[in-house]
């Protein structure tokens, strides 16, 4: 519980479910006054106490959020901390290089080199259309953590098909379209909830 004393009335905030913005402005014409912001409900005392409560997040909030928009233009930027999942997506990458090289020192000819700069393509595909999603948009939702999961699955089962060649490559192909599909999605949310993200390009 954090309070704040202005020069007629105190503001108490209750953080025990989120954090909510509060700024006063106590020289207003008006008289002293505290302007509350976010997605909370206050309530005031007989004593000219406020009380400042989030709402509770529900299912559908988890299951759909907007995602963030990283970089706005015209806007100072911060530096961004690398998440869970952009850790685990590397050493994908990492097992991808491995079976990569494996295949290639076992068909060192022509033909495997070939094959190895075809499967290098889709794969660098795959990293660098995440990749620059990620680095413009932060979405924390259950609609983009599933998405998330089966491009990751995706991305592992091309890299585990790298090893037999042209062989395995309908399951390859069948792979590399589930990962395009997961990617149609994620800008389809972007799309729905920040249209002004493609009319500037950001």
């Amino acid at each position: 519980m954090a309070s704040v004393d202005t020069r007629q009335r105190k503001v108490e905030v209750d953080d025990s479910n989120a954090k909510a913005s509060i700024s006063f402005s106590p020289n207003e014409k008006r008289g002293n006054s505290a302007e509350l912001k976010g997605d909370s409900s206050k309530r005031e005392d007989s004593k000219g106490h406020f009380t400042l409560r989030r709402k509770p997040v529900t299912f559908i909030d988890r299951l759909w959020k907007a995602p963030v928009l990283r970089q706005v233009w015209g806007v100072e930027q911060q530096s961004e901390k690398i998440d869970w999942f952009e850790l685990f997506y590397d050493l994908i990458y990492v097992a991808m290089a491995i079976n990569l090289s494996t295949f290639l020192s076992k068909n060192n000819n022509g033909e495997g080199i070939l094959e190895s700069l075809l499967f290098y393509a889709m794969l660098f595909n795959a990293w660098s259309a995440l990749t620059m999603f990620v680095s413009r948009f932060s979405s924390v939702d259950i609609y983009s953590t599933v998405l998330q999961f089966f491009y990751s699955a995706a991305v592992v089962g091309m890299s585990i098909d790298v090893l037999e060649g042209l062989k395995r490559r309908g399951p390859f192909s069948v792979k590399a379209a589930l990962y395009r599909m997961c990617l149609v999605l994620f800008y389809l949310q972007v799309a729905i909830c920040i249209p002004r993200a493609f009319y500037f390009g950001v």
